[in-house]
């Protein structure tokens, strides 16, 4: 969900790596504070960006009206000023500016409007390392904003509304969502649920609490604790089906058909496991979508004897829809475009967690799923890393099959050779050869 644009501004950091995990001091630390003007859908934010001295990092301000610049404390006034300075400066540095931007609420865009706000890329200057996010959100006090966080901090009065969010974990970036909504929240254990909802469809929310706790309690006995402590279900006025680091948003439409807290709403909880919490590396493959889709969808279906028929639907798909033009490998999988991507990304990436499960069995296919989540959380990984991973847990190496099925296109190609049929005592034997392309 992250962009990057250019012209960018080029500042120098350094990411000390220890292994392959990031030592929290040495993570850029981003502060914005925002200000929502839904009348001329405005923000209006200031950035705090705490960072070492080292490597090169980007700051995108090329779609943002910029209307001041400091470095460690003093006024710069061009960014040429302010390379040269981080050049000849030994760290930490930390850079400030303001800016603006106006939202043209355009479909499938940003919105800051009276009635929603819906701000998931290109609304702040993104930098393109992972970094620890606080974001200070002030707003009319009829909207109550959602985004990315650890904990909640409110102040009120009757013009204006303010929230804190905290993120200390290691992410790509972050988003705004905000809305007219009624909220409620309990306690499951040490994770806070809460639903958002507009008012119409409150009474939705005591089933979707229901159903949140049901996903959390059987994946945290396939995968272990909840990432988070805090857990939203936020309605949404515009179609979407997302899952975000702490919070799923899903749209007004969606959240009320009967059949989405039995399906989608667990598909999006699985997220703050995969996807959420243990990173994607999309250039490298997507793996999260197939591997969600088998311990969602499908596994829902597999508990009611079903799962042999939603893996022969996966199959169907694929012949429909997946041509020798539109198919790639899973390598090359990175979003759902159309029916295509999803029958190669969702379905066949599902089947081959399947078959990895069918070869290396259940106790050490959960034991690897489990090893992934605690090893790899709030790191960005790939295929490769999977590969890695259940390759240790195994003893084995995995390699020549992940190779086989997510590097190369297409399925199996087998033919039959050699078919006889032998009737024999009221029985026919019959007996083939199958060779493997």
């Amino acid at each position: 969900m992250v962009r990057f644009m250019k012209p960018f501004l080029v500042l120098l950091m350094m990411m000390t790596i220890t292994g392959n995990h990031t030592v929290a001091e040495e993570i850029p630390l981003y502060q914005l504070n925002v200000r929502l003007q839904p009348d001329t859908h405005t923000v209006e934010g200031h950035v705090t960006l705490t960072f070492p001295a080292g490597n090169e990092i980007a700051i995108d301000t090329d779609s943002f009206t910029v209307t001041g610049w400091s470095l460690n404390g003093k006024t710069v006034s061009s960014l040429d000023g302010i390379r040269r300075k981080i050049r000849n400066q030994s760290g930490p540095h930390v850079l400030e500016l303001d800016y603006r931007k106006e939202f043209s609420d355009t479909p499938g865009g940003n919105v800051v409007n009276s009635s929603a706000v819906m701000l998931l890329s290109g609304w702040y200057p993104e930098i393109h390392a992972d970094s620890r996010y606080q974001l200070t959100v002030t707003l009319p006090p009829e909207l109550t904003p959602v985004s990315e966080t650890d904990s909640v901090l409110l102040t009120a009065n009757h013009v204006e509304k303010t929230v804190y969010f905290d993120f200390p974990h290691p992410t790509p970036g972050i988003t705004l969502v905000a809305g007219p909504y009624h909220v409620r929240e309990e306690k499951f254990r040490d994770i806070t649920l809460r639903t958002l909802f507009f008012t119409d469809d409150d009474n939705l929310s005591f089933t979707y609490l229901d159903q949140a706790r049901d996903y959390i309690d059987l994946y945290e006995k396939i995968l272990g604790k909840f990432p988070y402590p805090l857990f939203s279900i936020v309605e949404n006025r515009y179609p979407t089906g997302y899952s975000f680091p702490t919070y799923a948003l899903l749209g007004s439409r969606v959240v009320k058909l009967p059949f989405i807290v039995k399906t989608s709403l667990g598909h999006e909880i699985l997220h703050q496991w995969f996807g959420n919490s243990v990173y994607v590396k999309k250039e490298k493959g997507n793996w999260a979508e197939g591997l969600t889709t088998y311990l969602a969808d499908h596994w829902y279906q597999e508990q009611q004897g079903q799962g042999a028929e939603y893996r022969k639907k996966l199959l169907i798909d694929y012949r429909n829809y997946v041509s020798q033009e539109k198919d790639i490998p899973l390598k090359d999988f990175r979003q759902r475009k159309d029916r295509a991507d999803q029958a190669v990304g969702y379905g066949k990436a599902a089947m081959v967690f399947h078959m990895l499960r069918k070869e290396i069995g259940d106790t050490l296919f959960f034991a690897g799923l489990n090893k992934i989540v605690s090893r790899e959380k709030f790191r960005t990984i790939s295929w490769q890393d999977l590969e890695k991973d259940f390759s240790a847990v195994t003893r084995k190496d995995l390699a020549p099959f992940f190779r086989q099925w997510v590097e190369r296109k297409g399925l199996l190609s087998f033919h039959i050779e050699g078919p006889n049929v032998v009737y024999r005592d009221g029985q026919y034997r019959l007996t083939l050869d199958i060779r493997q392309e």
